[in-house]
C-alpha cells in the first residue's frame, strides 16, 4: 500500500515537473535569457524529454505503418512480379545464348563436312523415358529426304540411324542400344571391331569379340571403320575406359565411354548421302 502511494506521488511529481519545463519553454520562447531555476530544471529533465520524444516519434512511425499498410504491401507484391518477369527473361535469354552455341558447332562441323556429305539439322522432340538410350525422335521425315538406315550425328561423335520415317519426323535408333552395332576401330593402331551397347553398363559402349593379345589399350579413342555402309568413316565414337577379359581367358572386350552426351541431346545432322555417291 505504501509502495503503491509513493509510486502514485513519483508520478504526480514528475507530471508537475513536466508542465513546469513546458510553462518555462512556451513563455520563455521569445527570451534571450533563462533564469537559473529554468536551466537547472531542463538540465535535471532532459533525459525525461528525450525519452518523451522517442515514444512520441515511435508511436508516429507505428501510425504511419498503420495508415499505409496496405499500400506498401501492394508496392512490394508488384515489385516481386517485377523481378519474377526479369528473372523469367533472364532465363530465356540464357536458353537462347546456350541454344545459339550448340548451333554454332552444328552449322561449324557441318561446313567441315560439307564437300562430303550432304547434311540435314534436326530437333530432338520426343524420348521414351522407359527407352531412353535406346531410340529418339526427331523433326524431319520423308518430306525432308530422310529414309531408314541413313546415320545420325552431332559434332561431338555418332548418334545412331534412322529406323523409320514418317512424313514430317523420324525414328532413330541409338547407338547404345545393343541392336544398333557399328563397325568401328581403334584410332591410332586401325585396329577393327564390332562397337555395340553395353547391357551390364548401361549409357556405355562396348568392342566385343577382341582376341586376347589385341593391342587395344585403356584411353584409346574409337572411331568409325566406314564398314557396313551407314556411318561415314573417321566419325567419333568414344574411349576406352576399361579392358575386361572374357571368362575363357581367350578374348577380351573393351568398355568404351561415348563422346557424345546422350542424356542431353537437343540437336543433330542427318547425313542425307555422300556427295558423289548415293
Amino acid at each position: 500500500m505504501g509502495r503503491r502511494r509513493i509510486g502514485n506521488k513519483g508520478v504526480a511529481l514528475i507530471i508537475v515537473l513536466l508542465l513546469a519545463l513546458l510553462s518555462a519553454h512556451f513563455t520563455g520562447w521569445n527570451r534571450t535569457a533563462r533564469s537559473r531555476v529554468e536551466l537547472l530544471l531542463r538540465d535535471a529533465l532532459t533525459p525525461l524529454e528525450s525519452g518523451v520524444n522517442i515514444v512520441l516519434s515511435g508511436g508516429e512511425s507505428l501510425f504511419h505503418v498503420f495508415l499505409h499498410g496496405r499500400e506498401l504491401e501492394e508496392e512490394n507484391r508488384k515489385l516481386r512480379q517485377e523481378l519474377e518477369a526479369w528473372m523469367e527473361k533472364c532465363n530465356l535469354l540464357e536458353e537462347y545464348r546456350q541454344e545459339n552455341i550448340r548451333l554454332r558447332q552444328l552449322v561449324g562441323f557441318q561446313e567441315e563436312l560439307a564437300d562430303a556429305y550432304t547434311m540435314l539439322p534436326a530437333r530432338v522432340i520426343a524420348r521414351n523415358p522407359s527407352n531412353w538410350y535406346r531410340t529418339l525422335t526427331i523433326n524431319r521425315g520423308r518430306l525432308h529426304g530422310v529414309q531408314p538406315d541413313m546415320a545420325v550425328i552431332t559434332p561431338r561423335g555418332i548418334v545412331g540411324r534412322v529406323t523409320a520415317a514418317a512424313e514430317r519426323s523420324s525414328e532413330v535408333l541409338l547407338v547404345l542400344d545393343p541392336e544398333g552395332a557399328v563397325a568401328g576401330m581403334v584410332q591410332n593402331s586401325r585396329y577393327p571391331g564390332i562397337v555395340e551397347g553395353s547391357v551390364s553398363d548401361q549409357g556405355y559402349l562396348q568392342m566385343i569379340h577382341l582376341p586376347y593379345d589385341s593391342p587395344v589399350r585403356e584411353n584409346q579413342t574409337v572411331i568409325t571403320s566406314g564398314l557396313g555402309g551407314i556411318f561415314p568413316k573417321g566419325l567419333r565414337i568414344g574411349f576406352i575406359t576399361e579392358i575386361i577379359v572374357e571368362p575363357n581367358g581367350l578374348m577380351k572386350k573393351a568398355l568404351i565411354q561415348p563422346f557424345v552426351h546422350f542424356d542431353r541431346l537437343e540437336e543433330v545432322l542427318v547425313v542425307i548421302g555422300e556427295k558423289g555417291g548415293s
